[in-house]
């Protein structure tokens, strides 16, 4: 896969703006660059918030195989391993000895609901900290507690790691991957898992070099991801067929009739405009 990432102080044009420009700079000394280096002297990109004294939360991918990670930020620069991990989750947990900050807040994403403003922020490659205003376009159950959120608040490469944050400044997400196409199909895990990988002492650092939940091509898949591809892909017959048959199976569900609702909007794209299935999520790492 193709990795993507964020940055404070250049905010991009939106329409919607979730938080005051004084709680982004805030909230900005609390978002982090990281720097991953393999020991063949390659360097991964991505980023990092703080959601604990000295304590960092990044996705699995962007630290992956690394023998060294520095972690940078408005407070300072620190070296940083890997402490706690879920691979299946894509959450990592770090711990910087010496690095200051102040941590988040985390919120959740049971409250959520689709078009709330959402602002997410991390450091794209070769750039200070950014920040993308959207809203929520939906919210999806994939493992128990805490919802995987879609938002339009877009990022770019280098993103991974970085915060998605509601508009009372709380943090209710991670950013991890989005679709190739663009749109509005950028996906964060959600603050749930953070604070539940928080409490495990049992997530130990091995854990993190198995598969995540969204690379899963079979019958793991979950729905929502498999929809997300349709509908990019402007496959609106099968998006239907598939979104019958979940409301079907589960009628009133909220995320199925979400999916119905996609589907009615669907409109195809021009020919040129299609990408392969296989090339439709990418992670956030530069």
């Amino acid at each position: 896969h193709a990795l993507c990432l964020f940055t404070a102080c250049l905010v991009l044009p939106t329409t919607a703006s979730a938080i005051e420009p004084s709680a982004m700079e805030r909230l900005g000394a609390s978002v982090f660059r990281i720097e991953a280096h393999d020991r063949y002297g390659r360097v991964n990109s991505g980023s990092a918030v703080m959601v604990a004294a000295h304590t960092l939360v990044t996705n699995c991918h962007v630290v992956l195989n690394a023998r060294d990670i520095g972690v940078t930020g408005a407070t300072g620069r620190a070296s940083a391993r890997v402490v706690r991990a879920h691979a299946e989750r894509d959450l990592c947990l770090l711990d910087a000895p010496g690095l200051e900050g102040a941590a988040v807040t985390l919120g959740n994403t049971t409250e959520g609901r689709a078009g709330e403003t959402i602002s997410a922020a991390g450091y794209p490659a070769g750039a200070t900290l950014t920040w993308s205003h959207g809203t929520i376009e939906g919210l999806f159950t994939v493992h128990g507690a805490g919802r995987v959120v879609q938002g339009s608040a877009f990022f770019n490469p280098g993103a991974s790691g970085g915060g998605l944050f509601g508009g009372d400044g709380r943090l209710i997400g991670i950013l991890t991957f989005k679709l190739r196409v663009g749109g509005p199909y950028h996906f964060a895990v959600p603050a749930e898992w953070i604070a539940s990988l928080m409490q495990d002492a049992s997530a130990t650092a091995a854990a993190y070099t198995g598969k995540h939940f969204w690379q899963y091509t079979d019958q793991r898949q979950p729905l929502f991801l498999r929809a997300a591809s349709l509908s990019a892909k402007g496959d609106c017959v099968a998006l239907n067929v598939l979104a019958s048959q979940r409301l079907t199976r589960e009628p009133g569900n909220a995320e199925a009739l979400l999916m119905v609702e996609h589907a009615q909007r669907c409109n195809a794209p021009a020919p040129n405009q299609r990408p392969l299935v296989e090339q439709l999520f990418v992670a956030l790492r530069h």
